[in-house]
């Protein structure tokens, strides 16, 4: 009976093999070219799943203008084979990130030193008020006081993009390796 080494040393090409396995020394590197290619789609993805409230009719959070889905980063490369993407939008005061609070959702508002909360109902009236000028706004028309804002609903659009993303990282991975091994 021939044992398993002496049918793996009688081999032909067991030389081009080991030099093919010694490639995978260092897999991070190796795979880096597929790895990035299923991360750059992926933001891609992110891009373009992040939520519009135009088209929902929310308008709870400031992305009517595009401007979430424009900020998705670049890919930051961390080291072989791990890259970061970032969204740097913000709220005007720069507290918190719009992309947390569309995948979150928030809870309701309610006034801090007054008894009701000032909501402006069109962009004309908010951006006055953010420079403190309340002349020749009505009522009704331009604001409302109301005890409390409602909470937004989360829209968890990141969880399906990253399962996409590992799926095709594997993908990319084995495709790597069949065309080394052919």
């Amino acid at each position: 009976m021939a044992k398993l080494n002496d049918v793996v040393t009688g081999m032909d090409g067991l030389g081009k093999f080991e030099k093919k396995l010694k490639r995978y020394t260092n897999p991070e590197q190796h795979f880096d070219d597929a790895i990035y290619d299923a991360v750059n789609d992926a933001r891609d993805k992110l891009q373009l799943a992040t939520p519009n409230p135009k088209k929902n009719n929310h308008k709870v959070w400031d992305t009517s203008t595009g401007f979430t889905r424009r900020n998705w980063q670049r890919l930051k490369k961390v080291q072989d084979s791990v890259y970061q993407i970032d969204n740097t939008a913000t709220t005007k005061d720069g507290k918190h990130a719009i992309v947390n609070i569309i995948r979150n959702g928030r809870g309701p508002i309610k006034p801090v030193k007054a008894k009701k909360l000032f909501v402006p109902i069109n962009r004309k009236t908010a951006d006055k008020a953010r420079k403190g000028i309340y002349d020749n706004i009505k009522f009704g028309k331009d604001y409302i006081l109301a005890d409390r804002m409602g909470p937004a609903p989360a829209n968890d659009f990141v969880t399906p993009v990253m399962d996409d993303l590992e799926k095709q990282m594997i993908k990319n991975v084995v495709k790597q390796m069949k065309k080394d091994f052919n």
